[in-house]
């Protein structure tokens, strides 16, 4: 089916710099969304058996583990610049993952060139539904989110909701 043809071609990687010399490289899979692994000394890549492997000039490394040469990995997933649909502005109080984590997660909201930083309210290893409470002045047209996990705590995440409420006012 196209269908199928289409997952068979957005299962891709893509490197991005010189081989060998700390590259980007984006993942892209048509169900989960895309990746990017920033730092990678690696010029290729392989999954053999359900393992995944990075081969380098001084040899071949299966990536596994929960940190990096015992350094937590951070992970940090920026969801774009948004307006949600409308030019008024919006109030943002808060947002709801649905994550199961290690450790707290982390939402930065930054509007109008200043950033903010919120925690959840708890982790739990579960996957449950977890608040973040924005700041109460937090108001503006545009707003650019990104999500990151505290210490390198290992994560899953299934969904993200947002909860802008637009004001009367368009600026």
């Amino acid at each position: 089916s196209i269908n199928t043809a289409i997952e068979a071609l957005a299962y891709a990687g893509v490197s991005i710099g010189e081989p060998g010399k700390n590259l980007s490289v984006w993942s892209v899979n048509p169900k989960s969304g895309s990746a990017a692994y920033d730092n990678f000394p690696f010029n290729s890549f392989a999954r053999i058996g359900g393992r995944h492997f990075g081969a380098a000039s001084d040899g071949i490394y299966e990536l596994v583990g929960d940190d990096d040469a015992g350094v937590p990995i951070q992970a940090h997933m920026n969801l774009g610049q948004r307006n949600f649909g409308t030019s008024k502005l919006k109030a943002m109080p808060y947002a709801y993952l649905g994550v199961a984590s290690d450790g707290l997660m982390v939402v930065r909201v930054t509007t109008e060139g200043a950033s903010y930083t919120y925690k959840a309210r708890a982790a739990s290893a579960e996957m449950q539904t977890q608040r973040v409470d924005f700041g109460r002045g937090l108001r503006a047209n545009y707003f650019t989110l990104e999500l990151m996990n505290e210490n390198g705590a290992d994560f899953d995440l299934d969904v993200i909701e947002l909860a802008a409420t637009p004001l009367t006012r368009r600026i």
